[in-house]
């Protein structure tokens, strides 16, 4: 008993001691974990890191006082939420090739659950950097560390969440009927994610499916979300300075919708007919879809634009940018002033 608790002491102060290597190295992964799922062009809700705290260690110390500290894996934390359960895949083969694996510790939590079972479900990967990345002077002191990375979906995420709380991680303790609603919770949950996945595979297949009509000349479709946004990624290919972005944040889609359908463009034909030949020539400076899809309105029918589709929606900053429109030798500012667009450019708008 005595040298568990003279182990248990050492360990303690051993982990006091590089508590702040394991919070920056959990950060460092979890910053080339962000950064190569952007260049990989995987979207994901969430990466965040955190080192075990040392109540936890302490805890786990306790109840296990012969576990050295090298076997506990999770010391240095990342946790990864994706969108839905095709990501997945594709997030783990961006770490395996961009680190090394223990796959003694790396599983998969859902093949430990029977058929007939429910329950939490994420892959927990232990993983160290890359030796090519530990020769970089500024990665060095972490050779050796080893850091878990969960990977999860948002539901996953969500049943975690709940499942792991303090109230409920000992379900299976529950009154019958409570533990039932309980797994039948798990169960909903499970099917959700399910659904997610199936709708995200229709949205693909009818991207595809646009993909090929356009390449064969057809543009006889109606403008939505998919659509849209396929023909715009046609039409500025190559184009750097135009980001692929509904306005900020990527939310403004259904508003341009509505403003495309108010000018009686419905279609994407309707919108290839306001295209001029030369727009990739002319677009200069730095614009998103948004900006873009106004400006070409604008060009198309300035009039028509500001009495039924402009509805009072946006105004004039300091720093809009008219650089598409004069370079198709439009002056906007004459239409400014008879639709009464505020013009934050001016002193008197901001009285």
């Amino acid at each position: 008993m005595g040298e568990n608790k003279k182990s248990s002491n050492e360990s303690l102060k051993w982990y006091a001691d590089n508590f702040s290597l394991y919070n920056e190295f959990a950060k460092r992964v979890c910053d080339i974990i962000e950064e190569l799922l952007l260049l990989n062009g995987i979207k994901i809700l969430s990466v965040t890191s955190r080192a075990k705290s040392q109540e936890s260690f302490r805890e786990k110390v306790n109840r296990m006082p012969s576990i050295e500290f090298k076997d506990i894996q999770d010391l240095a934390g990342v946790r990864v939420v994706a969108f839905v359960k095709s990501d997945l895949q594709k997030i783990e083969n961006v770490l395996r090739s961009n680190f090394d694996f223990d796959e003694n510790r790396t599983m998969d939590t859902s093949v430990r659950l029977e058929d007939n079972k429910l329950g939490y479900k994420s892959k927990h990967y232990v993983l160290k950097l890359s030796e090519d990345r530990i020769k970089l002077p500024e990665y060095n002191k972490f050779k050796n560390l080893y850091a878990e990375v969960q990977v999860k979906t948002i539901l996953q995420h969500a049943w975690a969440q709940i499942g792991h709380d303090s109230t409920y991680k000992n379900s299976s303790s529950l009154p019958i009927e409570i533990s039932r609603d309980f797994n039948l919770l798990s169960g909903l949950l499970e099917i959700a994610d399910n659904e997610f996945q199936r709708i995200t595979g229709e949205i693909e297949r009818y991207g595809d499916e646009v993909d090929k009509k356009t390449n064969l000349g057809d543009y006889n479709i109606a403008i939505d979300s998919v659509s849209l946004r396929k023909y715009l990624e046609e039409i500025t290919a190559g184009v750097e300075v135009v980001q692929p972005l509904f306005g900020p944040e990527d939310k403004y889609i259904s508003t341009i919708i509505t403003e495309l359908n108010l000018m009686g463009i419905e279609k994407l034909e309707d919108l290839r007919k306001i295209i001029p030949p030369d727009l990739k020539s002319k677009i200069k400076l730095p614009t998103n879809y948004l900006g873009l899809l106004r400006d070409l309105m604008i060009i198309h029918n300035g009039d028509k634009y500001f009495s039924s589709a402009w509805r009072n929606g946006w105004v004039v900053g300091e720093n809009y940018n008219f650089s598409l429109l004069n370079e198709y030798g439009f002056n906007i500012d004459s239409l400014i002033e008879k639709y009464s667009v505020p013009d934050y450019r001016k002193p008197e708008a901001l009285k």
